[in-house]
């Protein structure tokens, strides 16, 4: 007899807290009910509606500097003329050294575009030097000597370092 009631009280207690589980399960919680349940329109509008609305700042133009802008594009011509001696010592490809010469052609462009015309077209001469070694690269890699192309680059950043400095062009730039 207490083996029946002790299985009749083992029964009753497991169904409680089985019960008590399921109705905790099907209640569920109150945050997360709110977080899947739709919002009417009225109450997103509202929502968005006490965020506060902000002046739009005006901030001032940023000064004009030629000079800056010419001495960036000669550290960058620097870069990509050190790149590429790296490359020309590693025997990279073609492909690599066009690249990194049309690089250097392209801040020449630029620092071009901020001297006056007098000096245009003394670096116009160099900037011409710079395309023929380009325009070189169209030939085929075993007739094309590696040691001659360097040279011709060396040449053009001599001519640069010798004549076309921030320093020496800052009384030339537009």
């Amino acid at each position: 007899m207490k083996s029946r009631t002790r299985a009749f009280y083992r029964m009753a207690f497991f169904s409680c807290i089985g019960l008590l589980c399921v109705a905790l399960s099907l209640s569920g919680c109150e945050p997360l009910r709110k977080k899947f349940t739709r919002k009417n329109k009225k109450e997103r509008a509202e929502s968005t509606a006490s965020l506060p609305i902000l002046e739009p700042e005006d901030y001032p133009d940023k000064p004009y500097d030629p000079l800056k802008e010419y001495k960036y594009h000669y550290s960058m011509w620097n870069v990509w003329y050190k790149d590429y001696l790296m490359t020309m010592e590693e025997n990279a490809s073609d492909k690599r050294q066009v690249y990194l010469l049309n690089q250097m052609a392209a801040q020449l462009d630029e620092m071009e575009l901020l001297l006056a015309a007098d000096k245009q077209q003394e670096f116009a001469q160099v900037k011409l030097s710079l395309q023929q070694v380009v325009e070189s690269f169209k030939t085929p890699a075993p007739l094309r000597s590696a040691y001659i192309t360097k040279s011709k680059v060396t040449a053009v950043d001599k001519k640069i370092r010798d004549h076309f400095r921030p320093e020496d062009v800052q009384n030339s730039l537009k």
